[in-house]
């Protein structure tokens, strides 16, 4: 092992510690959550429809853009009637959940039952919701 100059024990101890923070930060700027959202097509998938066809059908269900879309863009209950009616054409969210599971007092989710998140989230009782 290297000595150090002065041979403290602290000091050498100290120097590994700021190599281990550096390294371990570094580390952290190649993982997923500094990654950008993935596009609004991306989340959505059915059988037999490829990316141009789900782009479409995006459209049609009123998302003013099938790749991001700002609140300035779409309201959120807008952004949730899209949702809903992505999923009564067949299309499955490749997410965890939507809008409705989140915001289940919005107009548009008036006949969507509670707790089901229709994503990769199990769906879950409304009795596991906290009260209000």
């Amino acid at each position: 092992m290297l000595r150090h100059p002065e041979g403290g024990f602290l000091v050498r101890w100290g120097t590994c510690l700021m190599v281990m923070l550096g390294v371990i930060g570094l580390a952290a700027c190649t993982t997923r959550p500094f990654q950008p959202s993935p596009p609004l097509y991306k989340l959505w998938a059915k059988r037999g429809v490829d990316e141009q066809g789900v782009r479409n059908a995006m459209l049609a269900c009123g998302f003013p853009n099938s790749a991001y879309v700002d609140r300035k863009d779409m309201t959120l209950n807008d952004f949730a009637k899209g949702e809903l009616c992505m999923i009564d054409h067949g299309f499955q969210y490749q997410d965890r959940r939507i809008i409705c599971t989140d915001f289940p007092d919005l107009p548009a989710c008036a006949n969507v039952p509670r707790g089901k998140t229709f994503g990769s989230d199990p769906d879950f009782g409304p009795a596991a919701n906290k009260p209000r």
